[in-house]
C-alpha cells in the first residue's frame, strides 16, 4: 500500500487550489435557449402570484362595473340610451374577456375546472355575439326609422308641390277659360 500514489488533491497538473492562480473554477451553466425569459415570467407570474391575479380581475370588473354605472347614469335621460350602453358593450366586451381569460389561466390546468373553464369561455363568446347581434338590431331599427322619416317629408314635400302646382293649372286654366270667352264676345260681336 505504501508504493501507491494517492491522488492529489487540486488541478490535473498536481498543484493545490491554495496556489494563486490555481483556483478551481466552476463549470459554466449551459446557455439559455432564445425566449428562455418568458417561460421563467410565466412561471413566477402562475406560481408566485394568484393572490394578485384574483385582485386585478376583481379590481377591473368593479372599474367596468363603475364605468358602466356611471355612463347609464350620466345618460339616463337620453332617448339613445339603449344605443349608448350597447355600442360601450360593444367596444369594451371583448376586452373584458380578454382580462379575464388572460388572468385566471390556472382553471384551464385543473381537471376538473377544464370543462367549466371552456364552456365558460365559449359563453363569453356568446354573450359578446348577441351584444353584437342587439347592436345590429338597434341600428337597423334606427335607419328604418330614419327612413321613414325621410320619406314622410319627401311625401310632404311632394303634396306641397302638387298643390300647388294644381293651384296654379287652375289659375292658368280660369285665365285661359276668361280670354276665351273674351274672345268669343268679341268674335260674336264682329
Amino acid at each position: 500500500m505504501e508504493d501507491e500514489e494517492l491522488p492529489i488533491v487540486g488541478s490535473e497538473e498536481g498543484t493545490f487550489p491554495s496556489e494563486p492562480g490555481n483556483e478551481a473554477k466552476p463549470p459554466a451553466p449551459p446557455p439559455l435557449p432564445r425566449f428562455a425569459w418568458r417561460k421563467n415570467i410565466g412561471s413566477i407570474w402562475q406560481e408566485r402570484h394568484p393572490r394578485f391575479r384574483r385582485w386585478s380581475v376583481k379590481i377591473f370588473s368593479v372599474l367596468f362595473a363603475v364605468v358602466f354605472i356611471e355612463l347609464a347614469r350620466s345618460h339616463r335621460h337620453d332617448p339613445d340610451l339603449d344605443t349608448i350602453l350597447t355600442n360601450f358593450l360593444v367596444a369594451f366586451l371583448p376586452f373584458a374577456f380578454t382580462v379575464f381569460i388572460a388572468l385566471v389561466p390556472e382553471w384551464d390546468k385543473k381537471g376538473k375546472m377544464r370543462p367549466i373553464w371552456r364552456l365558460g369561455v365559449m359563453a363569453c363568446g356568446l354573450i359578446d355575439g348577441l351584444v353584437v347581434w342587439h347592436q345590429q338590431n338597434i341600428n337597423l331599427a334606427a335607419s328604418q326609422k330614419s327612413l321613414a322619416a325621410s320619406n314622410s317629408h319627401v311625401d310632404q314635400q311632394l303634396a306641397a308641390a302638387n298643390a300647388h302646382t294644381d293651384e296654379k293649372f287652375a289659375e292658368a286654366n280660369l285665365h285661359a277659360d276668361h280670354q276665351n270667352e273674351e274672345v268669343k264676345k268679341h268674335s260674336d260681336e264682329s
